[in-house]
């Protein structure tokens, strides 16, 4: 098969039927819109501002992201049917349901969501902090110091430790042991005030790491809470927070039933977005307005039937391309051809009046494909067949 023959397309008319003709072409896509010279023409663009309707886009393409995930899986059903076709009338109809409401739920529902996980790994993160000390039986807020006594609590290397106890006879520090791995020791010491100055430079010598409670963990704690106090309560709050969760996961499961009207919503707006940008590639003066485009030639009486309501604000001309133009190669084949345009497209689209090469090289393309296939399944075969022997 050639390529489609294409003719460049011109249309003046009033204004007051650009956004309604627009809408009309944009849903039969016959017209491929490109900018016009204004400049030339002494044709101004149309003011569009869409940055609202960005917004909403945005925020819809993320919540129907984040409802994907309450969407039911493995139905071939859904991921082949067909996208269902919404008219004119009917996108007024989307447009006019409450789905800002619907936004600000899923919306709200995110943030709960993030913020419970963010503070369960908060919490996880006390825990990691606490359970080196949890033998530690005074209450969290007796370890600071006093007028005469300071008092560390931190961890240190396991090796440093055994020269830290050789010290602290002539010191004067007393060592409490609170935990001891592999490679580091967990300690509460306690000196005078007076030897602060010489035993902090000794401390620092033998890489000891002060550890202190977070106000959190204070808060928790009260006046007479320990570590282990602390740790139950951390961990009644973390089954607090799954069964929040979990009541969160029963509201996403709900709004997930909202999903298709959003996607619907989206889509309009999508279209309404896209006709909006067209519009930039418009010429208008106060009265009529301009646009020129590519149509395929065997499609120019469809385009002038769909303009037919519109014939008396509205004048319609054709020409072909000229030499210094580059219209778009568009394919043409029967229904046969169709999934072999594919390939041809990855290897680049023929020049105009040129030979559309997908047939004559759909049967090639069809034998390696078929061949790929068997050479796949035999593998898949023989996989499965050596683990059954």
């Amino acid at each position: 098969m050639a390529v489609a023959g294409i003719q460049k397309v011109h249309i003046i008319a009033h204004s007051g039927i650009m956004q309604s003709l627009l809408s009309s072409l944009q849903k039969e896509g016959l017209v491929q819109i490109e900018k016009a010279d204004l400049e030339n023409l002494g044709l101004s663009t149309p003011f569009t501002e869409i940055t609202h309707l960005e917004h909403v886009l945005h925020r819809l393409s993320r919540a129907l992201q984040y409802l994907s995930q309450w969407e039911e899986k493995g139905l071939a059903k859904k991921m082949f049917a067909p996208k269902p076709q919404i008219s004119i009338p009917q996108s007024e109809e989307v447009l006019n349901q409450d789905y800002s409401s619907i936004l600000d739920e899923v919306e709200k529902l995110e943030k709960e969501k993030n913020d419970l996980h963010s503070h369960i790994k908060f919490l996880e993160k006390e825990e990691d902090f606490l359970h080196p000390l949890e033998s530690l039986s005074l209450p969290l807020k007796s370890v600071s110091n006093t007028e005469t006594t300071e008092v560390i609590l931190g961890v240190m290397p396991l090796s440093s430790f055994r020269d830290l106890e050789s010290e602290a006879e002539d010191k004067a520090l007393w060592i409490h042991v609170i935990s001891q791995g592999k490679r580091s020791v967990y300690v509460l010491l306690v000196y005078l005030a007076s030897q602060k100055e010489d035993l902090q430079q000794l401390l620092k010598q033998m890489n000891l790491y002060p550890l202190y409670f977070m106000e959190t963990m204070l808060h928790k704690a009260g006046d007479s809470g320990t570590v282990a106090d602390v740790l139950a309560k951390i961990g009644e709050e973390k089954v607090q927070c799954g069964k929040k969760l979990e009541s969160l996961e029963g509201k996403g499961k709900e709004l997930a039933l909202s999903r298709e009207q959003l996607m619907g919503v989206h889509d309009v707006l999508l279209n309404e977005r896209e006709k909006w940008l067209s519009s930039r590639n418009l010429g208008e003066t106060d009265q009529v307005f301009f646009l020129e485009g590519w149509i395929k030639t065997s499609e120019i009486p469809s385009l002038e039937a769909k303009l037919e309501p519109y014939s008396e604000l509205i004048q319609c001309y054709f020409r072909p391309p000229i030499q210094e133009e580059d219209p778009p190669v568009i394919l043409e084949n029967p229904r046969i051809g169709k999934p072999f345009e594919l390939i041809t497209k990855l290897y680049g689209l023929p020049q105009r009046n040129t030979m559309d090469p997908t047939l004559p090289l759909a049967p090639f393309f069809f034998l390696f494909a078929l061949t790929q296939f068997l050479l796949v399944s035999r593998s898949t075969f023989l996989h499965f067949g050596l683990l059954f022997l």
